[in-house]
């Protein structure tokens, strides 16, 4: 009976290589769904974070000039 061969791949790497090598990403196929539900969160989360700053920045400057 053969087995199948499991490569690990760690969400470290996932994070890492999809800002730098995001096609690198379509090894994520082979993730668990929790795995896979995590690595989600957490690029969601250091996309959005950025924005939030700047767009928090921009309302603070325009409640600023109103008073």
């Amino acid at each position: 009976m053969m087995q199948k061969a499991v490569i690990t791949i760690s969400i470290v790497s996932l994070v890492k290589n999809s800002f730098i090598e995001p096609k690198q990403l379509l090894a994520a196929k082979t993730l668990k769904k929790s795995s896979a539900f995590f690595l989600f969160c957490l690029l969601s989360l250091s996309v959005s974070i950025p924005l939030f700053l700047d767009g928090y920045a921009t309302l603070e400057k325009f409640s600023r000039t109103r008073v």
